[in-house]
């Protein structure tokens, strides 16, 4: 740079605008390291950098797998326990990080509430340029495990980060408190506000590093209550204007009403996966790889879907909003996205298709509507899901792009589904009550071309059903479909990834392994979702496991490019070797994906899939003892394949960050790798040099260029 650019940049940067920050602050802020530049420049190399959220870890994976823990960018704010947000921070002194915190140095937090556009709305007092007492998290465990003979500090202070936990109820608290007079966390804020933390280190009174992290918190409590809405306020309404001329002997209630069963297993599916986002959030288990983005899609989906079906009932003479959160939607820039998308003529349509059959045939006397009711809940099923899933498109685009773990996040949402249709069926259909055991079993498990033995049906079953799947059947089936189609139009957009034909196979459905008579893939798909076997929905209870040092070090030692390492350095990286467990078709690797691990399959079996001309095609089959991923673990490129469990899968996650230590203790440790991964690569490409594979390696694991 010579001096006409220098003087540019310095002219550039004395004009930009600094949050928070006046021009006279800003003033002292520059005449301090002017001051710092001529006294100790040393001073200025140190630097903080805040820990990412990356898919598929987690905050408190750092302190026993260094390098492999992360940021938390989403929290719930709950009544049901305490829970936190979680943010992972490491210090660096000129480029390379360091494991004890600078002598007379500060960190300041300054926490800032955001519009739903990004922009400042205003800084939290409590947290403002807020003194932080630094820790790191899971030092009590890990005192006895005793020093390392690579690095003592490292060992002794095994996570590299520092963590900054901060209760969550008593962030809202503070926030709340700050501005008593807005709303917050409930209607007019679509349930959740948006934050900025800023960490400054501070040295001998001047910042001199900053880095900052976005994060955002839900209002559990409040998911699910516009759908309660329809169900307490719409059905109840609309059942008394059907019901106004028909003299009946047995009392009519809602849940006989064409939409209860779309709406009462819907709210089911939506708590069974509340539950699983509520155990990664708040309860630190691992059921989903990213629960910000299913909780995003599922926050919005219900907004478009209940405010679409809100504006119809409106229509019809019954708002369900009060005159303030009318107000609210209609005006607030937060809802103007909402309002572009609803789709209030599809609605309608659905809306239009909700007529009880009240006479008609009965099997039974006592059944107070007609047998044609159930075909009537059937046909209002599919209507309302198609809608639905139009809805659910655009709350993949407002919850923003998925390409890392989308189609594992559909499967769990799809066998969610499929629980809560298995679940609520006599809550959603009275009607079966009023059937014999064999006609129940008809009507529920009916497959076309099986009639499960029955040879004698009553004529007006076979008529209504024709051979069509029953109930089970061709709810769980159309929902698959439709989730699929779903699927691929994200895809075509960019906005979801899956590998394979369809995003949702058969396979991993628990109904359809359990017609096949399945039943090991089934007990896989149920234990991959924390429940046992069976069809039935209990939480499995399976404590996460610490795998021993040994079998890790075994494992890691098949490793090719492991091999000129020392017994000493080996054990260090068993020792942060993260296990991740994968269930039916969960995939590891995503093809054209970056990524800076390895895997070493220790248990169950792994399938290499590659696209070719757009067509996924299974490359080759992986046994333990297999190794994935290490041209991109070293090179940090694309990865060329996906990589998948075929049932189960056992896999050791080894980082680049993981090797660091190790080479700046033994720098020649690169020279080796570069030898290694050379010889591997020519046999297919002679072209590649030694020298550039040093380059790659060394710029991936230390993050810089060395002559």
């Amino acid at each position: 740079m010579d001096l006409q650019d220098y003087l540019k940049a310095l002219n550039h940067l004395l004009q930009i605008n600094i949050e928070n920050i006046n021009e006279d602050e800003k003033a002292r802020l520059l005449q301090k390291h002017i001051e710092l530049y001529h006294s100790r420049k040393d001073i200025l190399g140190y630097s903080i950098t805040i820990v990412p959220f990356i898919p598929g870890r987690r905050s408190f994976d750092e302190a026993f797998y260094p390098g492999l823990g992360s940021s938390e960018e989403t929290a719930l704010y709950t009544n049901k326990r305490e829970s936190t947000i979680n943010f992972l921070y490491r210090i660096f002194q000129n480029q390379n990080s360091i494991n004890s915190f600078p002598d007379k140095a500060i960190l300041n937090a300054t926490i800032t509430v955001l519009d739903h556009h990004g922009k400042m709305d205003f800084t939290i007092p409590a947290w403002k340029s807020r003194t932080i007492v630094p820790i790191r998290k899971g030092e009590a465990e890990i005192s006895a495990i005793g020093a390392d003979p690579i690095n003592h500090t490292v060992m002794n202070k095994i996570s590299e980060a520092w963590t900054l936990s901060i209760p969550v109820e008593e962030l809202v608290e503070e926030v709340r408190r700050a501005k008593p007079h807005q709303d917050l966390f409930d209607f007019a804020s679509l349930f959740f506000e948006r934050f900025k933390l800023q960490l400054d280190l501070q040295i001998e009174d001047a910042v001199v590093s900053s880095d900052y992290h976005y994060f955002e918190i839900y209002n559990e409590s409040l998911f699910g209550s516009l759908y309660k809405r329809l169900m307490e306020g719409l059905l109840p309404w609309d059942l008394n204007i059907q019901l106004a001329n028909v003299t009946s002997s047995q009392e009519i209630s809602i849940d006989y009403h064409p939409w209860f069963p779309v709406l009462c297993i819907g709210t089911e599916k939506a708590n069974l996966y509340m539950k699983a986002i509520f155990g990664d959030m708040v309860e630190e288990k691992r059921m989903l790889t990213d629960p910000g983005w299913l909780l995003r899609v599922g926050l919005y989906l219900e907004l478009l879907t209940c405010l679409g079906i809100i504006e119809v009932a409106n229509q019809e003479g019954l708002d369900l909003l009060s005159p303030q959160e009318r107000k609210i939607f209609g005006q607030l820039p937060a809802f103007e996205a909402i309002r572009n998308r609803i789709d209030v003529k599809a609605w309608k349509k659905v809306w239009a298709v909700r007529k009880m059959a009240v006479s008609g045939v009965r099997p039974n006397k006592n059944m107070p509507v007609s047998f044609g009711n159930l075909l009537r809940k059937k046909t209002a099923t599919l209507l309302f899901l198609h809608a639905h899933h139009e809805d659910l498109k655009q709350a993949i685009e407002l919850a923003g792009v998925n390409v890392h773990n989308s189609q594992e996040t559909w499967h769990r949402v799809f066998r969610d589904a499929e629980r809560a249709v298995l679940k609520m069926d006599e809550q959603a259909f009275p009607e079966l009550n009023f059937l014999t055991t064999d006609l129940k079993k008809f009507v529920l498990w009916h497959e076309r071309g099986n009639y499960f033995g029955l040879k004698l049906i009553p004529k007006q079953f076979g008529r209504a059903f024709g051979d069509q799947d029953g109930l089970y059947l061709s709810a769980c089936r159309n929902y698959r479909n439709s989730m699929n189609e779903v699927a691929e139009w994200a895809k075509s957009r960019g906005l979801m990834e899956y590998t394979g034909k369809e995003c949702v196979p058969a396979s991993a459905s628990i109904l359809e392994n359990y017609l096949a008579k399945n039943y090991g893939r089934l007990k896989y798909l149920q234990n991959q979702d924390g429940y046992l076997e069976g069809l039935d929905v209990k939480d499995l209870e399976d404590a996460e496991v610490r795998f021993p040092e040994e079998t890790i070090l075994k494992t890691l030692g098949q490793v090719s490019i492991f091999k000129s390492l020392y017994e000493e350095e080996m054990r260090f990286l068993a020792r942060r070797a993260r296990p991740i467990e994968l269930g039916h078709l969960e995939r590891i690797i995503v093809q054209g994906r970056e990524g800076s691990s390895l895997f070493i399959l220790h248990e169950g079996t792994l399938e290499v899939v590659g696209r070719m001309n757009d067509v996924d095609q299974v490359l080759a089959v992986l046994h333990p003892g297999a190794v994935v991923g290490e041209f991109s673990f070293l090179t940090g490129e694309k990865r060329t394949a996906a990589v998948r469990a075929i049932d189960f899968a056992l896999v050791f996650e080894v980082s680049a960050d993981n090797l660091r230590p190790l080479i700046e203790t033994r720098p020649n440790i690169i020279q080796e790798l570069s030898r290694i991964m050379n010889e591997r690569k020519q046999e297919n490409d002679a072209s590649v040099s030694q020298k550039s594979f040093m380059e790659k390696i060394t710029s991936t694991i230390l993050g810089k260029s060395r002559p």
